[in-house]
């Protein structure tokens, strides 16, 4: 799991913090993703002052949708080809974006 810069992810081409991670299958509907997000996002939106962060998912892994979903990301309405860091390959993948206030918007689980 990490953040790193994107310069113009966003479909308006303005900079964010993506957030991005990769799990074992076996490790699966444990909840770690969620709980180890929470911390990086207080932390990068604490000491970097971060307003907006930004994510995709496969569209082939709804999973990895529902975790940005709890996590107070809503989707951008798009869907593009990019490369995914963990295998290397292109991918359809659906933008998501969180604001500040978008914790707001987290489904009750």
């Amino acid at each position: 799991m990490g953040l790193h810069w994107l310069d113009r992810m966003t479909l308006d081409g303005s900079p964010a913090w993506e957030l991005g991670y990769w799990l074992g299958f076996d490790y699966w509907g444990q909840g770690y993703p969620t709980a180890a997000a929470l911390g990086l996002i207080g932390a990068v939106c604490q000491d970097l002052c971060a307003d907006e962060l930004v994510a995709g998912y496969a569209t082939t892994n709804s999973q990895s949708g529902h975790v940005l979903e709890k996590l107070g990301y809503y989707m951008q309405a798009a869907t593009s080809m990019f490369p995914v860091l963990a295998t290397g390959h292109m991918s359809k993948t659906k933008l998501m974006r969180r604001s500040r206030g978008s914790q707001d918007r987290r489904r009750t689980p």
